[in-house]
């Protein structure tokens, strides 16, 4: 809890510069930024320069919203055809042709386009500074290296970074991103634009069609993104917005419609079928993604997702007590971050940055130190319906954010990472807090279900689970089971993500941060 502002981010060196930036006067675009900056710096593995960023911004000055959504489009020599001439079934979740072209630096242009009110070079000087110095390497950040050996020896600068003498970094061992540190800087002393239009963007480029990349150059010079409306959900008389296509924001916010018309707080906290009602709603979510949404869908698809009519067809025919059979996804929980940050006069970031899975495509862009994303890997199809590769097409993203408001101002703030996990953990979170009165750190540290699959890797067509958390008791699990469910149990704290949650009382703030990951809420 504290009086003025506050801040929540997966890392505590993350957290305390954002933190830092608000008592020196900064706003909350401030303060995300420099947290940006520096988990891309702490957090190598799941963010940075080659990532996507997708975030909700709140001015309170004029009461303003704003989604941004920083995901970058396919190659403009990418084409299905030519993939498949180079023997590829289904889109690789790795190498040259997983990356697109990547978003987060665009994302954070516009934020700071928005509200900054320091200089972008202040804001990253202390990520610069780390990068060039090293931090020690994070539990979860060595895990991330011991699981993804293979694709780290494929690559020569992560190789020389997160190996040593041929083994994987441990936890605590200090770790320098030299070249990173420089590109960091370039980043910041251009506001951006050298990645895109610069000599850094150049020198990436060239790295990657030297290794056989499709991209033609306009991609990466002409990118550019513009704040645009969130998609606004009414759940419990209060309005949630979420980010917009190609996030999968649309799936919570279908989710969300269509529970509101239960009464989940009439169930006691926990109870299997308040539990099973979510997994239905969210497995509808993700089967109308599936067959309905991509980049460049038209308005009136959208809208007639979440029109009345439609939800209260959803309504009518969902399994109260058992399972209905829907078109299963994919699986995959990726590896993304989380941020969030309140300032003083109430202005109010979400950011959620990611390199796809853990340490993307597991490709650097020559001595940039820039690891790219594996998006294009993870969100495109070669065979056929939405989401079909096409050059210069964006491709749907598990990424996203949400705000609760009430008359226009917010009054809850949060996300999570965790790929497919991302919508229904986040609808977990809302229940908990909306439904069932939960605190902020309660909710965050509840325990988690997952339903698999969801839509987003490369396993597709497996046989439906309900993945529980070990701190579910015996009658839930069993009730569960009795509903149709197939229950596959992981460790106490097993789900994944790595939560961040800020509210509004009535006269401070407060703030909860997931044990899941290394991080914490701050406020002054």
């Amino acid at each position: 809890m504290a009086p003025r502002h506050m801040v929540a981010a997966a890392h505590p060196l993350a957290a305390a510069e954002g933190l830092r930036v608000l008592d020196g006067g900064g706003n909350a675009v401030d303060a995300a930024l420099a947290m940006a900056g520096m988990t891309a710096v702490a957090l190598p593995d799941q963010c940075g320069l080659g990532g996507d960023a997708f975030l909700l911004v709140y001015r309170a000055a004029d009461r303003q919203l704003w989604a941004i959504n920083g995901a970058g489009p396919a190659p403009l020599g990418a084409t299905p055809e030519r993939l498949r001439n180079l023997g590829y079934r289904r889109m690789p979740m790795a190498g040259i042709h997983a990356i697109a072209v990547p978003g987060a630096v665009a994302g954070y242009q516009a934020a700071y386009r928005l509200l900054a009110s320091r200089p972008w070079s202040e804001l990253w000087a202390r990520a610069v500074a780390y990068a060039r110095e090293g931090v020690p390497v994070g539990e979860l950040t060595a895990s991330h290296v011991h699981e993804q050996l293979g694709k780290i020896r494929q690559d020569a600068w992560l190789s020389a970074r997160f190996l040593v003498d041929g083994n994987p970094l441990t936890a605590g061992q200090r770790q320098t991103l030299s070249e990173l540190s420089q590109s960091l800087q370039d980043v910041a002393d251009s506001e951006g634009e050298s990645f895109y239009r610069g000599e850094l963007g150049q020198r990436i480029l060239s790295a990657l069609n030297a290794q056989g990349g499709f991209f033609l150059g306009k991609e990466w010079t002409s990118f550019a993104v513009r704040p645009e409306a969130p998609l606004m959900i009414p759940y419990r008389g209060a309005a949630v917005a979420v980010s917009p296509v190609p996030s999968q924001g649309m799936v919570l916010g279908e989710a969300l419609l269509i529970l509101d018309g239960f009464a989940l707080g009439d169930y006691p906290y926990g109870n299997a079928r308040a539990i099973h009602l979510m997994v239905e709603a969210i497995r509808q979510g993700f089967s109308d993604r599936l067959h309905y949404l991509e980049d460049g869908v038209s308005p009136d698809i959208v809208a007639g997702l979440l029109k009345d009519q439609y939800i209260r067809q959803i309504r009518a025919a969902l399994g109260v007590d058992r399972v209905r059979m829907l078109p299963g996804g994919f699986d995959g929980l990726g590896d993304t971050t989380f941020i969030a940050a309140v300032d003083q006069w109430s202005n109010a970031v979400c950011l959620v940055h990611s390199l796809g899975l853990s340490f993307g495509a597991g490709v650097t862009a020559g001595e940039t130190g820039v690891v790219l994303n594996n998006r294009a890997g993870r969100g495109f199809r070669l065979d056929r319906g939405p989401n079909l590769l096409a050059p210069g097409r964006r491709s749907m993203s598990t990424l996203m954010a949400w705000m609760v408001l009430d008359k226009g101002r917010p009054r809850l703030i949060g996300g999570t990472p965790g790929g497919d996990g991302q919508p229904q953990w986040n609808l977990q979170l809302l229940v908990y807090l909306l439904d069932w009165g939960l605190n902020v750190q309660e909710a965050v540290e509840a325990p988690r279900w997952t339903a698999f699959p969801g839509t987003d890797s490369d396993v597709l067509g497996r046989l439906p689970e309900l993945r529980l958390e070990g701190r579910f008791d015996a009658h839930t699990r069993g009730q569960l089971a009795r509903f149709g469910h197939t229950i596959t149990m992981q460790d106490d704290w097993g789900a994944g993500g790595g939560a961040q949650v800020i509210r509004w009382a009535n006269d401070h703030l407060e703030g909860g941060s997931d044990p899941r990951v290394d991080g914490c809420a701050l406020g002054s």
